[in-house]
Order: C-alpha cells, then sequence, then structure tokens
C-alpha cells in the first residue's frame, strides 16, 4: 500500500510539474526582440533575466565582484549595485529593498526585470496570453538647453549653443541605434541587411561629427569646443571598425568597439554636463557615478591614444 502511494505521488508530482510549467518568456526593447544567452526564467510569480545581457542591450556597463557577489550596473549619471542573494540594493546612491533577491544560475547573475529596467527609467509591460515582457525605453537624446536661461547670450553665442545642442542630440541618438544593432537587433537581418544597415547609420554618425568638429566657437565656449571637436574627430575611425566586429564574428573586436562606443558617451555627456554648468555661470563637477565611471575606465588599459588624452583633459 505504501509502495502505491508513493509511486502516485512521484506521479503527481511528476504530472504537476508539466501542467504547470511556464511558458517560453519573451523580451522586446522597442519593440524588437531581445534575446539572451540563458533564457528567462519565473521564479515567484517574477521575470529574472541574465544581468549582463539586459543591462548591455540598455546601454549600461556591468562589473562583477566576485568576493563580495555584487554586481554593479552602470552609465553616467547613475549606478545600482545588487548582491546575490540578498534584497537590499542601492540605486542611484539610495538604499531600496527588492521583493526577491538576485540568484545565480547557469554562471549567470539573474536579477528581477521588472526592478532593474524601471531603476534604468525603462517602461515595463506584461502580456499574460503571450508570455511577453514588453520594455520601452525612452530616447537617450534629449535636449540640454530646457529650462535653461539664455536670454543673457549674444546672438554669436546663442547661435552656437544651439548648434552644439543639436550635433549633440544627433550624436547621442545615433551611437544610442548603433548600439541596438550590436545587441537586441543583430539576428534579425542577413549580412547584407546589416551591412547596409550600419553603412547608412556610419554616413550619419560621420556626417553629424563633422558638423560638430567643424563648429565656430564664441571665446566663452572654445574650451568645451576643443573637446568636443576631440569627441567628434574619433568618431570616423571608430566606425570604420564595424565590419570587422559586428559582421567578421571578432569577438574580441565586438567587444572593443562597444566599449569604446560606451567611453564615447560617457565624455560626451561630461561636455555637455560642462555646457550646462557655463550656462548656469557654474563651476562645473562631475557627479559621483561619473567619477567611479572615469576611474574605472581609467584603471583599464586604453589601448588608443586619442582617448587617453582625452580621459587626461576631461
Amino acid at each position: 500500500m505504501k509502495k502505491k502511494i508513493l509511486l502516485f505521488l512521484i506521479v503527481f508530482s511528476l504530472v504537476s510539474g508539466v501542467a504547470f510549467a511556464h511558458p517560453k518568456v519573451t523580451i522586446t526593447l522597442n519593440d524588437n526582440e531581445v534575446k539572451t544567452d540563458v533564457p528567462p526564467v519565473i521564479k515567484n510569480d517574477r521575470v529574472f533575466v541574465p544581468v549582463r545581457f539586459i543591462s548591455e542591450a540598455l546601454g549600461y556597463q556591468v562589473t562583477w565582484d566576485e568576493v563580495a557577489r555584487q554586481v554593479k550596473i552602470t552609465k553616467p549619471g547613475t549606478e545600482t549595485l545588487l548582491t546575490v542573494d540578498k534584497k537590499e540594493a542601492l540605486v542611484k546612491g539610495k538604499n531600496t529593498t527588492l521583493d526577491v533577491a538576485p540568484f545565480i544560475a547557469k554562471d549567470r547573475t539573474m536579477v528581477p526585470l521588472r526592478f532593474i529596467a524601471e531603476s534604468m527609467d525603462v517602461k515595463v509591460d506584461w502580456d499574460p496570453k503571450n508570455y511577453v515582457v514588453i520594455l520601452t525605453q525612452k530616447s537617450s537624446a534629449t535636449s540640454l538647453l530646457d529650462g535653461l536661461d539664455l536670454s543673457r547670450l549674444t546672438p554669436a553665442e546663442l547661435a552656437y549653443v544651439k548648434a552644439f545642442d543639436e550635433t549633440q542630440m544627433e550624436i547621442t541618438s545615433y551611437l544610442s541605434e548603433f548600439r541596438s544593432y550590436a545587441f537586441e537587433n543583430f539576428d534579425k537581418y542577413s549580412k547584407a541587411e546589416l551591412i547596409q544597415i550600419f553603412r547608412d547609420l556610419s554616413f550619419k554618425i560621420n556626417a553629424a561629427a563633422g558638423k560638430a568638429k567643424d563648429l565656430q566657437a564664441p571665446e566663452r565656449f572654445k574650451d568645451i569646443q576643443e573637446l568636443y571637436k576631440r569627441i567628434a574627430e574619433s568618431l570616423p575611425g571608430m566606425m570604420e571598425n564595424y565590419k570587422e566586429a559586428f559582421l567578421g564574428g571578432n569577438n574580441k573586436a565586438a567587444g572593443a568597439l562597444v566599449y569604446k562606443l560606451n567611453d564615447l558617451g560617457a565624455y560626451t555627456h561630461q561636455v555637455v554636463e560642462s555646457m550646462k554648468a557655463e550656462l548656469k555661470g557654474e563651476k562645473y563637477t562631475p557627479s559621483k557615478e561619473l567619477q567611479e565611471f572615469n576611474k574605472s575606465r581609467e584603471n583599464n588599459s586604453m589601448e588608443d591614444e586619442i582617448f587617453k588624452n582625452l580621459f587626461d583633459q576631461l
């Protein structure tokens, strides 16, 4: 009798496991599917994803502290710190508590998707019928002039500031688009289609860089323009490497190019913040998160001399 009961319980548990297994979870970002090397999982009614892939798809950098078992997610102006198996987290300098703790699965740190996305100012929706997580990211290109008083600028200064703002938004938007094709959109197109996409995008980026480099700055903004010019001059050379990196299957080159793109985003952000401070009549001081970002990049090898010189000046 006991054997029959035991057999019944085993069969019931197996059947139950199949019956209540969750369907495959799909993630979309701005209407494009995001594919991860380790599939998302549902645990405690929460969708968990590999932190590195989803963070980098959103344009963030991820570092892992093996001793502390902590993940640091950074982007100019923001930082999130998570600890495996602990609900306590640090987001933008403030302590917060997660509903469920991150955990390790298949050598990947899995984090609750809603928490990590919302901490990155990404809108999260859930399609329960099709088991789809819908992420909507705000445009990364914003005007630096919003809310600033420009009435005291001379006509020449006003013309320059507006042109500066226009080009920085173009560059930021194009670089964001480039990263999106490098991550969530890459496997959606044929090689021939990607060659055309990257060729067109490279043309746009180079055109925007040319406009930024040729801006004529009034005396007040000459130092800022000099740094901005150096950023613009570094763009065309980088874009020449995209074929080897993303179409030639060179993972090392792809990783190096992505890091340089992130560096460029950080440097552009700092130059933009310098401009804001100047327009407000304030001294520019990098945020704590930017200082940490700069320190982390300073500790890494910067093979390209122009980036090292640019970093030193910033």
